[in-house]
């Protein structure tokens, strides 16, 4: 994952912001989000350019310790990350609600990979409602 590549900031931004109705999601933990407002409200480019994206991210985690847990960083290098969303969906649906919806996000995520070509993202999704369907 190269997230000094301001393309990726973009796409990954645009995946929290761009969540569709039909996906249900009530409240989103997108640390993207957090990190676009961050350096806005320094008056930082967003996305941040490749020579300070580091030097960005160890400033908006350390103003924002809680989001670390959504990161691996290793030697200073951003490696991997990941949103958290929660659903309005009960938790133990009928098997075949539940692969309806995981449906839905395999759809949204496709799509997103689709707009994403050519950059060295990497993206999957878990869940308890549909690990217990299938």
């Amino acid at each position: 994952l190269d997230m000094s590549n301001p393309w990726t900031q973009r796409h990954l931004y645009s995946l929290c912001s761009g969540l569709s109705g039909e996906l249900r999601v009530e409240t989103k933990w997108c640390w993207i989000e957090d990190f676009r407002t961050f350096q806005l409200d320094r008056f930082e480019l967003f996305p941040a350019i490749p020579a300070t994206f580091d030097a960005s991210l160890a400033a908006f985690l350390a103003s924002k310790p809680h989001l670390e847990q959504y990161l691996w960083i290793h030697e200073g290098k951003m490696k991997a990350g990941f949103f958290s969303f929660r659903v309005d969906m009960e938790r133990h649906p009928p098997a075949k609600v539940a692969m309806a919806y995981k449906n839905l996000w395999d759809t949204f995520l496709d799509g997103f990979k689709s707009n994403a070509a050519g950059l060295e993202v990497s993206l999957f999704h878990v869940s308890g409602i549909w690990t217990g369907a299938e």
